[in-house]
């Protein structure tokens, strides 16, 4: 079955959804793990030369992405009770997924949506929906629905604890 699992993190709280989801998947059929994070790079502006000379702010930017994405590698490898592996990807996000799903030999990508839809869907994208075509495996797209309704159920049974 699936072997060599990838899960896609935005940072945000579907792509958690989906990462938990990845890490129970890792535990229960003993599989490898890569959490994956993509940061697009920002178009050039001429204030960036004149700001920081020598790439400083790229350079935070990017040693911050990196302490964010270990933290949530961390958290998986908790929740999988295995070693996983964590991936900064600078990019177009749904092209480095697909990259890195290929070069991996990746049996399932998992990613969080946040659905979108109409007018917001068009001018934004979808990154989910891009992997999905392109992918070399199968996607499980975990909707931001499921994060909410649980976010939702702990609230409720607090009220109550």
């Amino acid at each position: 079955m699936f072997r060599n699992l990838c899960v896609a993190v935005d940072l945000s709280e579907p792509s958690r959804e989906a990462l938990d989801q990845a890490a129970d998947l890792a535990r229960a059929l003993g599989a490898d793990l890569t959490v994956a994070h993509v940061v697009a790079p920002p178009p050039p502006v001429a204030t960036d030369l004149l700001v920081a000379p020598g790439g400083a702010v790229a350079a935070e930017g990017a040693r911050d992405e990196m302490e964010a994405l270990e933290a949530w590698r961390t958290v998986a490898e908790a929740r999988a009770g295995r070693a996983v592996r964590g991936r900064l990807l600078i990019g177009d996000p749904a092209r480095e997924l697909v990259r890195l799903a290929r070069e991996e030999g990746s049996d399932l990508v998992v990613m969080g949506t946040h659905g979108r839809t109409g007018l917001r869907r068009a001018l934004l994208g979808s990154v989910a929906a891009a992997v999905v075509r392109e992918a070399p495996c199968a996607v499980l797209v975990v909707h931001d629905g499921a994060a909410r309704i649980a976010r939702e159920e702990r609230e409720e049974l607090a009220q109550y604890l």
